[in-house]
């Protein structure tokens, strides 16, 4: 019968093997996510709870078809400038050691088929986390789609986030994005200063838009946030090609812009939409109705965009209050106030709308950001 090595014969082959191997390179890592593996930091969730182990199903019973909050911790050596919750912009403070804790909310209906979290390192690439919908992976987003209609290049030195499909939710959900809309101006005896009534508009539509489950909506500040860290010069009308680039930045699938005029106390608002990986404008939408009936204009102008663009959603929204145009007139102006740094103004014009409308939700929130009482 052939010999056999001893054990300890075989113990020091085994030995030598191994240590080959790791001078080759080929010895396996430790079992590390695949953001720690490529350096490339990592994101971790601390809530909702469910999402360590339980699925989904309590938290949908909890959240009472309202909105999640999503929270956690992001980690890169260079450090972490912004983390988006399903392509809108969370809120990212340093915990002090060393991680930035981030915080977000998507809607119920959302969450229970998952949530994606993308990490921009202050240097490098971004990198993504998925949660929920009954799967967590960490892994890099995917290469965006070839350039169409590129802008100019960045004055800032930082790095854009990637194309509109790294940022897009894992269900698919398209990003929309709504600028400042533009003052045609206001004629007849009537006639009101209606100049900041634009930024008003882009507030009330995409709060009107964020109804819809089928699209995620990008909120106006982390819009104005974003034109004013790339220092891009946006006043008046929009082009096309500025909403194409800041919709590439944003992540955004679709931008929308317009103007409105006010002629005999009769409203018009024309929108346009550009779809932001083509570059392609689609029909211009249009709604002219009596100026006090604001916020129906307002509804009517979001049906007819999420028509245009095949996504309208199975039911109809429930109905709008009837906020009345002179609570929205302050609440526009209050907006401006704030955009110009003046918060005690804006504070005034917010509660003002409050007092004509004390359902006013959009002034009431404004109001408290800024440390004000109604």
């Amino acid at each position: 019968m052939p010999s056999t090595p001893y054990p300890a014969s075989r113990a020091v082959c085994a030995l030598l093997l191994l240590v080959s191997i790791a001078l080759s390179g080929r010895f396996p890592a430790p079992a590390q996510s695949p953001g720690e593996r490529a350096g490339n930091g990592y994101l971790v969730v601390l809530e909702p709870r469910e999402w360590t182990g339980e699925g989904t199903r309590g938290l949908q019973l909890r959240a009472g078809g309202e909105t999640v909050r999503v929270t956690g911790l992001a980690y890169h050596p260079s450090g972490i400038r912004r983390v988006l919750v399903n392509g809108t912009e969370a809120s990212v403070t340093p915990d002090g050691s060393g991680a930035f804790r981030f915080s977000g909310q998507v809607s119920a209906e959302t969450a229970a088929r998952g949530v994606e979290l993308v990490a921009y390192p202050a240097r490098g690439e971004p990198f993504v986390k998925r949660v929920g919908g009954g799967e967590e992976a960490s892994s890099p987003p995917p290469p965006p789609p070839p350039a169409t209609a590129p802008g100019p290049p960045s004055t800032t030195g930082a790095e854009p986030p990637p194309a509109p499909a790294a940022g897009a939710p894992p269900s698919g959900l398209p990003t929309l994005a709504v600028f400042d809309f533009d003052d045609g101006g206001s004629i007849g005896p009537d006639a009101q200063d209606l100049s900041r009534l634009g930024a008003g508009l882009a507030v009330m539509l995409t709060t009107e838009m964020t109804k819809n489950p089928r699209v995620q909506m990008v909120e106006r500040d982390r819009l104005r946030e974003l034109v004013e860290e790339q220092k891009l010069a946006v006043s008046g009308m929009v082009d096309p090609a500025t909403a194409v680039r800041v919709g590439r930045l944003l992540g955004a699938r679709y931008v929308v812009f317009g103007s409105y005029t006010d002629l005999f106390s009769t409203l018009r608002i024309d929108a346009r939409v550009v779809e932001v990986e083509t570059g392609r404008l689609r029909r211009g939408q249009e709604v002219t109705d009596r100026r006090e009936n604001l916020f129906r204009s307002v509804g009517t102008l979001a049906t007819q965009l999420f028509r245009d663009l095949d996504l309208a959603p199975a039911s109809p929204p429930g109905a709008s209050p009837a906020i009345p145009a002179r609570a929205a007139l302050l609440f526009s102006r209050g907006i401006g106030f704030e955009d110009a740094g003046d918060t005690e103004r804006a504070k005034d014009m917010y509660r003002q709308a409050l007092q004509l409308f004390p359902g006013y939700e959009d002034a009431r929130r404004r109001l408290a950001r800024l440390g004000g009482a109604p």
